[in-house]
């Protein structure tokens, strides 16, 4: 899957946004393969669920990218269902004056949130 990422969306440096349950299943594996192929990699774990939709949860995740020193040539990756892709969608959205994005959803729920309304965020690959 990495391999995919940095062809497609060439970054030297990534940010996973994911929740810590999907963190354990796959984002683990996605920020370890990213490493080995020599890109720079932030993994960003916030909380899932409806109430992580807040303002606090948005400056957490912008203070993680600020510390990092991510600039606009840098690529956030949201892997998780319908929350994390919103939040990470609205950051890539005003981080910046926006950076590339990209999400991978773990859930029904959120593929057909993706596909249908790309409501704060670009889609990849479509």
């Amino acid at each position: 899957v990495a391999e995919h990422f940095v062809v497609n969306v060439e970054s030297q440096t990534y940010a996973i946004v994911t929740d810590n349950v999907v963190h354990e299943l796959y984002g683990g594996q996605l920020e370890s393969q990213l490493k080995a192929l020599g890109k720079r990699v932030l993994t960003v774990i916030v909380s899932g669920g409806e109430e992580s939709k807040t303002r606090e949860v948005k400056a957490h995740i912008e203070d993680k990218l600020l510390a990092a020193k991510l600039t606009r040539s840098s690529v956030i990756i949201a892997i998780g269902g319908g929350v994390i892709g919103d939040m990470a969608g609205f950051v890539a959205a005003t981080y910046m004056r926006g950076l590339r994005f990209v999400q991978v959803p773990t859930t029904l729920l959120a593929i057909c949130n993706h596909c249908n309304r790309r409501r704060s965020h670009r889609g990849y690959g479509w």
